[in-house]
């Protein structure tokens, strides 16, 4: 029990840093990932429950105190997000 007590609490504190480095390596060499395409929304449901698993309830407190950051984010989410993704003509 101690070691996965070990292993949970190693995640938690560095699940965004692996989330982060996985996404621009893939985003820099996409080839090695191309297997696991189809997985995508599985794979990002898993990284999003266990972000969640890590929120307490003075996250949510902070929030509710300081509503404009996460208002920030989620405009940029519906806009930048998807500029990023759009291509532009070559010649």
């Amino acid at each position: 029990m101690r070691v996965l007590s070990g292993v949970s609490s190693f995640a938690g504190r560095f699940f965004a840093l692996f989330v982060i480095a996985a996404a621009i390596i893939a985003f820099l060499i996409p080839e090695p990932f191309m297997p696991i395409n189809s997985y995508v929304p599985i794979l990002l449901g898993i990284v999003m429950f266990g972000m969640g698993m890590t929120l307490k309830p003075v996250d949510f407190k902070r929030v509710a105190k300081q509503p404009i950051p996460v208002a920030l984010g989620l405009v940029f989410q519906y806009t930048i997000m998807p500029l990023t993704h759009l291509r532009l003509p070559t010649y």
